[in-house]
């Protein structure tokens, strides 16, 4: 089983979101990234599945990171 966590920034908010499983994470990262919402654009990218862990919510977000 495989965990991953899909960072997603809004100008006015962010959203961390826990996938039990890669293909969610990929299609919902691929679906959200660069898209509008309330007239903002969505930034979706992965995050560090060890600072999730240890609730390190860094308010820049993470890297973009390809996996």
């Amino acid at each position: 089983q495989c965990t991953l966590y899909l960072f997603i920034k809004l100008l006015i908010c962010q959203a961390f979101v826990e996938y039990s499983n890669t293909d969610g994470s990929v299609k919902a990262k691929n679906s959200l990234h660069q898209r509008k919402f309330a007239g903002n654009v969505v930034i979706a990218s992965y995050y560090p599945e060890d600072k999730f862990a240890r609730k390190e919510l860094d308010a820049e977000g993470p890297t973009q990171q390809r996996w």
